[in-house]
């Protein structure tokens, strides 16, 4: 299985058990999420157990929706307009 988005920079805090967690940094938490920091990760992950077998970096994010598998090879669609082919082994 493949999934793709931005890197999880994300650190929260929470005082207690029960209570809400709260961004050490919100707003450089949103620029990563929107893309305005670049780059993104494509990871393979097991079905099996969902451990990651591979990890790349990619030059844009993803478009939503943007993957497909087809003879060996996943098409990613990217925000930055490109269209990158990823073979298989």
């Amino acid at each position: 299985m493949f999934v793709a988005g931005p890197p999880d920079i994300i650190k929260a805090q929470a005082e207690q058990k029960d209570e809400a967690l709260v961004l050490e940094n919100p707003q450089e938490a949103l620029r990563t999420w929107t893309g305005e920091k670049g780059g993104a990760l494509l990871w393979a992950v097991s079905t099996k157990n969902g451990a990651r077998l591979a990890q790349y970096k990619l030059d844009s994010q993803p478009v939503f929706d943007g993957m497909a598998a087809a003879d060996g090879r996943l098409y990613i669609a990217q925000k930055n307009g490109k269209v990158i082919c990823m073979a298989g082994k």
